[in-house]
């Protein structure tokens, strides 16, 4: 949550900073950019951070655990963001413009200001491709089946057992001592290394069967035995437990998602909200499937807990974050551009914000990479979630919210106003 919320503080203030430095192309002074990259961005930055108030709220209310904490500190996050953007930095901005602190700025940009890439010719075949890949993650889940699941939604005994570093059991080996579930066996395995966070030792984890913790680490014991083996700790998840977890974090993720299609709905048209919807969807989907082929390759665990739950809910915020920024300058655009068709209205808004995207999403994606190189244990499968999402979020904003949004309206401009337009326009649009 933490994390998200640095992304999203670094995204307000590039959101203004790219407004300004729109202004200053425009050959308008610091002063005046400043004042109108504030009047500008503002309605995007609520827009983007009460979507993202609204999931923190529902996942604090409808969550348990991880989950219900997440919420309360990513609404925090969000309280303070808005506060020091809107004030704070404003404040500080305006007095070094006006005491000549600053004099010259936002000369560079990362990218053209003239950029005019034509997005939506290939709206279609990365539909195709994205989805391809949603499919395939899916059926990886489906074939790994209980794999993919920690004991947090299956129920059983999580077992933490230390080793001789010289003398470390093969995984493969360990997993190998797995049999069919009855009684008197040990029952399915499930093994991985971790780091304590506090000791930074690493230790053998393993998620077994309930009420068979004891009798696989005997098992193991009896296998290995010049690796020293010996327990560190052992918990038990019951099946009630995992359940409910399960459950709540459903309902949460299921109501926040409605909520936001709602606020969406009102605050811009239904179309947007429909483009919004179906790309959150698939950029949660898609980061699941990607983060579980990854764990087949030994990168992340692949495997989920509760509190990776949060890890997917900070994909759908940061996702629904991205979406708003770009949907609320195509709702200026047409305000700004009456003669445009929808078609160009889409590219040149997408054009005209990503800069700020790739600004954006770089500094996100490096506060997740250094989470990902230097952290251990959960923080390792957290950070790699979110990295997946950042770049998933990023994609899906140009070419899946855009083209289902396109699509939906049948690609006529007049279906989105809300008040009907002159007849000569609306055929001049659809030519």
């Amino acid at each position: 949550a933490l994390v998200l919320t640095l992304g999203m503080a670094v995204d307000s203030n590039i959101l203004v900073f790219e407004r300004m430095r729109e202004e200053t192309h425009l050959g308008k002074s610091l002063w005046t950019a400043l004042e109108m990259g504030y009047e500008k961005a503002f309605s995007t930055i609520v827009d983007a951070n009460i979507t993202t108030l609204i999931s923190a709220i529902i996942l604090w209310k409808f969550g348990s655990g991880p989950v219900k904490g997440f919420g309360v500190t990513l609404a925090v996050g969000i309280l303070t963001t808005l506060f020091c953007c809107l004030i704070l930095s404003r404040a500080l901005l305006e007095l070094t413009i006006r005491h000549n602190l600053i004099r010259k700025a936002l000369t560079k940009t990362l990218l053209a200001a003239d950029l005019n890439i034509n997005f939506m010719k290939y709206a279609k075949a990365s539909f195709v491709i994205s989805w391809t890949i949603v499919i395939l993650g899916v059926a990886t889940m489906i074939y790994r089946g209980d794999k993919t699941l920690s004991i947090d939604f299956t129920g059983g005994d999580l077992v933490t057992i230390g080793f001789n570093e010289d003398k470390k059991p093969p995984i493969g080996e360990i997993l190998a001592l797995s049999e069919s579930t009855s009684d008197t066996g040990i029952g399915e395995i499930q093994a991985s290394y971790q780091t304590d966070l506090a000791s930074k030792v690493e230790r053998l984890v393993l998620q077994v069967e309930s009420e068979k913790g004891d009798r696989v680490f005997e098992k193991i014991k009896e296998k290995f035995p010049d690796a020293g083996l010996y327990l560190v700790g052992q918990q038990s998840v019951g099946a009630s437990v995992s359940k409910d977890i399960t459950r709540d974090a459903f309902i949460a993720l299921a109501i926040s998602l409605l909520c936001i299609l709602l606020y969406i709905a009102v605050r811009f048209e239904f179309s947007y909200g429909i483009g919004a919807l179906v790309a959150t969807f698939h950029d949660v989907i898609l980061t699941i499937g990607l983060y579980i082929i990854w764990g087949l390759f030994g990168v992340g665990s692949g495997q989920f807990s509760a509190p990776m739950v949060a890890a997917i809910l900070m994909v759908m915020g940061y996702s629904i974050n991205d979406k708003i920024v770009v949907f609320d300058r195509i709702r200026e655009e047409l305000v700004l551009k009456p003669t445009m068709s929808l078609r160009d209205i889409i590219n040149y808004s997408i054009n005209r914000t990503l800069s700020r995207t790739m600004l954006t999403s770089l500094s996100t994606f490096i506060v997740a990479l250094a989470l990902f190189v230097f952290g251990t244990g959960i923080i390792v499968d957290f950070s790699l979630v979110f990295m997946l999402g950042i770049v998933v979020g990023t994609y899906s904003s140009i070419f899946i919210a855009n083209p289902v949004f396109y699509w939906w309206n049948k690609g006529n401009r007049a279906k989105v106003e809300k008040e009907s337009a002159p007849a000569n326009l609306k055929k001049e649009w659809e030519e």
